[in-house]
């Protein structure tokens, strides 16, 4: 059972006013240059939707499948309350969302949303999508490295070129709720080795993991 913090609905907290940001992404490149050497690559997109990025990938002959999981994770069917704490209850949240058959995927890519996860489900997540993911397969990620000094939005990121990201705050707030350090990263990714680490602006840590 994982214990969750109320989620705000509507904008974020605080007065600051949201605007996108371009970033230089090479670890992004990287990746997408290693799914492109697969023949008919199968991805997985687990973060806010965009119809820029499916068309991205559909250009280059990857089929995507997008899942905003944060969203999911955020339905009150799948939580319970106990003292003012919400609890996720896991088994049927991963009954009803994320069925896909075994070594479907070439690749995931998750953005920054495993820092808004229970790190507790964080992991149950990984392992279930890991099934999933076939031998050789990659994941992409992103990380904060530390608490944002002010509203926590929830951020949606548009595939620019093969290097270049846009970042816009959307109006959903969550909390951060764990700092990965790279060593919490690997430990995440049990049965993966890491291909690319890499510190980026905006507090903002790059990673290519690869499965065995």
């Amino acid at each position: 059972m994982n214990k969750l913090e109320p989620i705000p609905s509507g904008v974020a907290r605080g007065h600051d006013s949201p605007i996108a940001v371009r970033l230089q992404a090479d670890v992004l490149k990287e990746f997408l240059r290693a799914i492109g050497r697969k023949k008919r690559a199968v991805l997985l997109d687990i973060g806010v939707p965009t119809g820029a990025n499916v068309e991205f990938f559909f250009e280059r002959e990857v089929k995507l499948y997008v899942e905003d999981l944060l969203e999911a994770y955020s339905r009150p069917e799948y939580s319970t309350s106990f003292k003012d704490q919400r609890t996720l209850v896991a088994s049927k949240f991963f009954r009803e969302n994320f069925k896909y058959s075994i070594d479907f995927f070439d690749g995931l890519i998750c953005w920054d949303l495993l820092s808004y996860l229970d790190p507790e489900f964080a992991s149950l997540f990984i392992a279930r999508v890991s099934a999933m993911m076939k031998s050789k397969s990659l994941i992409f990620a992103l990380f904060q490295t530390r608490p944002p000094a002010g509203s926590d939005w929830v951020h949606q990121y548009r595939i620019v070129t093969e290097a270049n990201l846009e970042r816009t705050p959307t109006d959903r707030a969550m909390s951060i709720r764990k700092i990965y350090q790279n060593r919490d990263v690997t430990q995440l990714f049990d049965g993966y080795e890491t291909r690319r680490f890499l510190l980026m602006k905006h507090n903002l840590l790059a990673v290519i993991m690869q499965k065995y």
